[in-house]
């Protein structure tokens, strides 16, 4: 599966509460050997590298997932 493909199956999480779908997005993400990185909007807005196995989830300030990205 490539990393659009990822993108995509993650889509339906968007808009929903992280605590209540981490579980399922990890178990999607570290089996195409995908690491999971929660991006708090305050505090963790940027990577400070690039890395081509990273899943990140942004967050909004009530923990509502609005995007995926790879890097």
């Amino acid at each position: 599966m490539t990393s659009h493909k990822l993108i995509e199956k993650l889509r339906p999480f968007t808009g929903k509460q992280l605590i209540e779908c981490i579980d399922q997005i990890t178990a999607i993400a570290e089996p195409m050997k995908y690491s999971v990185n929660v991006m708090d909007p305050e505090y963790n807005i940027s990577s400070i590298d690039e890395n081509y196995r990273r899943l990140n989830v942004r967050t909004d300030k009530d923990s509502l997932i609005t995007s995926f990205t790879i890097g």
